[in-house]
Formats: structure tokens, sequence, C-alpha cells
């Protein structure tokens, strides 16, 4: 899932353009399928087994 490598990468603060860009669709796509940010963010904890990380860590 490549919004699951951006969030790992980018943390939870990656725009929403960002990952739709990533996966070669526009952002209103994402938002059909995930109408609130926090509803992909819920998804993506299912996915990772876990929170995602808030925020990109240093160096990483």
């Amino acid at each position: 899932m490549l919004a699951a490598a951006a969030v790992r990468c980018e943390g939870t603060g990656v725009p929403v353009a960002a990952i739709a860009a990533d996966a070669g669709v526009g952002a209103g796509t994402v938002y059909r399928h995930f109408p609130l940010r926090e509803a992909l963010l819920g998804t993506l904890d299912v996915y990772l087994g876990g929170p995602a990380p808030a925020t990109r860590s240093p160096g990483g």
C-alpha cells in the first residue's frame, strides 16, 4: 500500500496530495475512498499493525 510507505517515510503529516501522487491518482480519488484524513490514518493503523509515526524521524 503506497499510503503506508508514504506515512512510514514522512509521518502522519504527509499531505494527501503526496500520497495520491505516489499512487498515480488525484487527491479527489483518495478522498472519495477516505472522506476524512482520520479515516485514511485509521485504516493505515490497522494495515501497519499499530499507530503510524506522527512525524518523520530525524535522518530517516
